[in-house]
């Protein structure tokens, strides 16, 4: 067994349902979360951290997935 944290992803969708099933699906794998609704509360998280993974919304409102890649 290792004391290494478990992985931790960035759930960033707009839709309350989309992102709260993939958190589900995430943390029952036994997964780290941080959900965010927009890019801007994306950008926020990663200046705090810095996860294992992100999810991205392509289509979200204040700033698009893409936006966020760049």
């Amino acid at each position: 067994m290792t004391n290494e944290p478990a992985p931790h992803v960035i759930v960033c969708d707009a839709d309350d349902l989309i992102r709260g099933a993939i958190i589900d699906h995430l943390t029952g794998d036994g997964m780290r979360t941080t959900a965010c609704a927009n890019g801007e509360e994306c950008l926020d998280a990663l200046r705090t951290s810095a996860p294992d993974a992100i999810t991205l919304d392509l289509d979200m409102p204040v700033l698009g997935g893409l936006d966020v890649l760049r």
